[in-house]
């Protein structure tokens, strides 16, 4: 019974840490590409291979692109234009 309650507390953990891909990959939402800044506003934004910061709108967007919490670059301000913000995957 114990090993039964374990595997499926694993099966819930592996689902969870697999629904944003999912969310992303089925939504048309941009994966995140690592070049993710946080302002002191809290302002999350994407560096793009454009050249362009791009605004992640709302905590749900950035964790269906897959954006690292833990390896956000702190920055005063973005040194380069700002773009088109990401769509938001909230209605």
């Amino acid at each position: 019974m114990k090993k039964q309650i374990v595997l499926a507390a694993l099966v819930s953990l592996l689902a969870v840490a697999t629904v944003p891909a999912a969310i992303a990959a089925g939504s048309g939402v941009t994966p995140a590409n690592g070049n993710d800044y946080i302002l002191p506003s809290g302002d999350v934004y994407e560096l793009g291979d454009d050249g362009n910061y791009h605004w992640v709108p709302d905590v749900a967007t950035a964790n269906a692109m897959g954006v690292d919490w833990n390896s956000l670059t702190f920055e005063d301000t973005l040194d380069a234009p700002v773009g088109d913000a990401f769509p938001s995957v909230v209605g």
